[in-house]
């Protein structure tokens, strides 16, 4: 019979299905939760996942063609319109919002069963370990329970705001599409009644249709990015951060009457991030290269082009330098970082407290190490400090990027 506070987690847990059905809207759903069992299972990539995942990635393609086209092209057009950095840049800003959402979502494709495994690997830990399990029920409960009334109470949306940025992003972008049918990057500009020599796409009697469907192709392709990342990659990376923070919590200041159960303890702790490590392979350091990107291009655009670009783009452009350095660089980062440095003083602790008393214990203690989280090589690893070099370089980078536009006279 599982254990009281097992119970109430698992009655907490299938209001992660709202997250679920986030990413279902796009058809990449790789989990579901089974109230019968009280586990997760990944779901196995159907003829119509595969065909669903196989357009996202030819939209892709589409996406990085409209790219290098639109950076291609000469200044001055037929019309006599110019191209500038406010019509190159956010076309940039465009594509690695689209190559974020579907590389992201490829890539946990691939790694459904990682993914199931590792929350049921959580679920089995907070089984055996009653003293842990309280903890980290109060905090999934708070965070899976507390998301989905953030749109019901103006104030918690205010609140949580770095959560409600990826929704509100493809609406400002929507208006922004509605305003400007013709600016770059929308697949709409690439239509021949947009004054270009040579269209992309040719006019033809379904240009009407074409514009419709067009505009809705453009909307979601931020989506992709703005709603899979959060609702996903960093949902699934945030809270297993959290998860091992929450675990070394009760045992931060116990000094342990069975020694054993110490090192067993720790050596659990391990063997989930080994577990961990290997399910961020790979989406880690995309996640990371890619919100750095979004972040210096959002600052320098925010600084330096604020006087020339239409106000939803604005908006849209501060808004994704919130989510950028406060939801990603700020807070998942610091979670990542905080493994490291609490397992570190953890150790420290033991050592100081019981080290001293036993030759067996001290001789143990010595050969645990801090639990590191991995991104790049082997020896890259997230420290808490690492969200504060993300964010100073970020700034440092745009405010180059402002000043050698003033040096050069840049349009």
């Amino acid at each position: 019979m599982p254990h009281q506070n097992y119970n109430i987690l698992s009655t907490a847990l299938p209001y992660l299905d709202f997250h679920l059905k986030v990413q279902s809207i796009y058809f990449c759903k790789v989990l579901k939760y089974d109230l019968i069992t009280n586990k997760f299972a990944a779901i196995k990539a159907s003829i119509r996942n595969k065909i669903l995942l196989l357009v996202l990635t030819c939209y892709f393609v589409f996406h990085s063609i409209l790219l290098i086209r639109m950076l291609t092209i000469p200044k001055s057009t037929a019309e006599g319109t110019t191209t500038t950095t406010a019509t190159k840049l956010p076309a940039v800003i465009h594509w690695v919002l689209v190559f974020l959402g579907v590389s992201n979502s490829i890539l946990f494709a691939k790694k459904a069963s990682l993914v199931s495994g590792w929350f049921n690997a959580l679920l089995q830990y907070m089984k055996a370990e009653p003293a842990s399990n309280v903890i980290v029920n109060n905090f999934f409960r708070f965070w899976i329970l507390e998301i989905p009334t953030i749109f019901k109470s103006f104030h918690k949306f205010l609140l949580f705001s770095p959560i409600g940025a990826p929704l509100l992003n493809p609406l400002l972008f929507a208006v922004h599409t509605l305003l400007n049918p013709c600016a770059p990057p929308l697949i709409r500009s690439s239509l021949s009644d947009c004054g270009h020599n040579v269209a992309l796409i040719p006019q033809s009697i379904l240009d009407p249709l074409f514009k419709i469907v067009f505009f809705f192709l453009d909307t979601i392709a931020l989506g992709v990015g703005f709603t899979l990342t959060p609702f996903g990659c960093i949902l699934i990376i945030l809270l297993g951060s959290a998860c091992f923070l929450e675990l070394i919590k009760p045992y931060a200041t116990t000094t342990f009457q069975d020694k054993l159960q110490m090192v067993r303890f720790y050596r659990e702790l391990q063997i989930l991030s080994v577990y961990y490590n290997k399910l961020i392979t790979g989406v880690l350091p995309v996640l990371m290269m890619s919100v750095l990107s979004l972040a210096i291009m959002g600052i320098y655009s925010c600084i330096a082009l604020n006087r020339i670009i239409p106000g939803p783009l604005l908006l849209f452009w501060v808004t994704l330098v919130f989510e950028a350095t406060v939801f990603v660089h700020a807070a998942t980062y610091t979670f990542l970082g905080l493994v490291f440095d609490n397992t570190k003083a953890l150790l420290w602790t033991w050592k100081k407290a019981l080290g001293s008393k036993n030759k067996y214990v001290r001789k143990v203690l010595t050969s645990f190490t801090p639990i590191k989280i991995k991104f790049g090589g082997s020896g890259n690893f997230m420290e808490s400090k690492t969200s504060l070099r993300f964010n100073k370089f970020s700034v440092e980078q745009a405010v180059s990027l402002v000043l050698m536009r003033k040096k050069r006279g840049i349009q």
